[in-house]
């Protein structure tokens, strides 16, 4: 089963988000062998918004999933992201990034682990 770690920053009742193609998720990505978590997460965080410095504030959950795009199992472990800058531009590889609040999801295609995520968040009072 593939690892992936991701990073949930949430300023004001809203959640930063990134599109991959045609979906929205998390920010984040699959670990690398020998890779510390915290390492993988700044990698991962530098490759999709460059222009953002993330200080990581701790760990939230882990939750088991089905990746959107290869159909394959993953192990997605979170940790909150500490408020970040204006310029959440995305690199190349992200066609958009955006904060949204909870209203706004619906109206948007996100991936099912994304939801299971986000699910919680709502449910822990963080959305």
């Amino acid at each position: 089963m593939k690892i992936e770690i991701d990073g949930v920053c949430i300023q004001e009742k809203r959640i930063l988000l990134v599109k991959k193609r045609d979906t929205w998720i998390i920010p984040g990505g699959k670990i690398q062998e020998s890779e510390e978590e915290i390492t993988c997460l700044q990698r991962e965080f530098k490759k999709e918004l460059p222009n953002i410095e993330i200080f990581i504030k701790g760990f939230y959950k882990s939750f088991n999933g089905i990746t959107p795009f290869s159909k394959s199992e993953v192990l997605v472990k979170v940790f909150f992201i500490g408020t970040i800058g204006d310029d959440i531009s995305p690199s190349a590889e992200i066609l958009d990034s955006k904060f949204l609040k909870k209203e706004e999801l619906e109206f948007i295609k996100i991936s099912d682990v994304t939801k299971d995520i986000l699910n919680n968040l709502e449910k822990d009072g963080y959305l």
